[in-house]
């Protein structure tokens, strides 16, 4: 299992056409397999597998869905507080 911020994190299926709120957190998107469109109320972002993103907190939640007319799966956790980094 993977870990990030000693979150353990489970990998989260999209079937084609689907939509995941993400939440309106700073968070860490990480796409696994396929390839996936993020959307947050000031910028978009596409992912293929492998690829990361951190995303700020807003004031609106962040949406997942997957691209190219396939699925994709992702992993998504809180952003690390980086004020408690030395």
């Amino acid at each position: 299992m993977t870990t990030v911020n000693s979150a353990p994190l489970t990998a989260r299926p999209l079937s084609v056409n689907e939509v995941h709120p993400l939440g309106r957190g700073a968070l860490r998107v990480r796409v696994l397999s396929g390839a996936a469109w993020l959307t947050t109320a000031n910028r978009d972002l596409i992912l293929t597998a492998g690829a990361e993103a951190q995303l700020p907190a807003g004031a609106w939640p962040a949406l997942i869905s997957p691209l190219g007319g396939r699925a994709a799966v992702y992993q998504v956790a809180a952003a690390a507080d980086e004020t408690n980094q030395p």
